[in-house]
């Protein structure tokens, strides 16, 4: 026989365990799988340009302003000091159709020190109806009008299997069974949520999203401008991120077992 201070002492033990064991579990169920990125994989469709380039110049333009120093500073010193950390040109033939030009000056603050440049850039472009595109493996200042005019030469992939429910209902003939790809449910978030102006389907803008699958994977093909890719990939990584915290069953396009039994009924006699 134990003496009762040994026994109390092999309870407490326990119930340490299993309150350890219950708040890992928990912490497990509300973070995402370690080595498993949330962000929805993407590539450029263009031949005149990588994805190892495409990376290296969005990394550039999402890492803190380290190029431009505060103050009055031209179009072209701009470009300049950007060609430091990324390949950067100006189209003058289309901001020229807009009435300005590479002498065209813009502030620079001092808070600008911490933001990142393609922040920087959307704030001081903005203000002139001018933009940014990445195209041809460097960033290019142009008008809204010609990167608008140039959506077929930056067209991505997004593989987005691990946000379909192939499981939804459609509307069909009842009697029937049919599982689907949500894939239609997801292109109208994007529709209604990123630059909602810009879809050619919705608004006959000049943007244009068409989806596309082959065996288990969904793939979305988006020509649009570069601002649109940026916020569309934004808003996939979040979807993502906020469906693995929610434990759902579809994770990177994985069955659970009910799911398997459930593709493979027949269609009610």
């Amino acid at each position: 026989m134990f003496p009762w201070s040994t026994r109390f002492a092999q309870l407490v033990f326990c119930w340490a365990i299993l309150l350890c064991m219950q708040v890992s579990f928990a912490h497990a169920q509300a973070s995402p799988p370690k080595g498993r990125d949330t962000a929805i994989r993407s590539w450029p469709a263009s031949p005149f340009m990588t994805a190892e380039q495409e990376k290296k110049i969005f990394d550039a333009l999402k890492a803190p302003n380290a190029v431009l120093q505060p103050g009055e500073r031209t179009l072209a010193q701009i470009v300049e000091s950007m060609n430091q950390v990324v390949p950067t040109r100006i189209d003058l033939m289309a901001i020229t159709d807009t009435g300005f030009s590479d002498d065209e000056a813009f502030t620079i603050t001092a808070e600008d020190a911490g933001t990142s440049l393609a922040s920087i850039l959307v704030r001081l472009l903005g203000d002139k109806y001018l933009t940014f595109n990445v195209r041809n493996a460097m960033v290019e200042i142009t008008s809204n009008e010609a990167a608008e005019s140039q959506v077929g030469q930056s067209s991505r992939v997004y593989d987005i299997t691990p946000l379909v429910d192939r499981f939804e209902s459609v509307e069909a003939d009842p009697n029937e069974y049919y599982p689907r790809s949500g894939n239609r449910q997801l292109i109208n978030c994007i529709q209604t949520s990123v630059y909602s102006d810009c879809w050619a389907d919705t608004v006959g803008g000049p943007s244009t999203i068409e989806s596309y699958q082959m065996g288990d994977q969904y793939l979305l093909v988006i020509s649009a401008p570069t601002l649109v890719h940026l916020s569309v990939q934004s808003l996939l990584d979040t979807l993502n991120q906020a469906i693995r915290q929610a434990g759902s069953p579809i994770v990177g396009g994985s069955f659970n077992p009910a799911q398997r039994a459930l593709a493979k009924r027949s269609p009610p006699e």
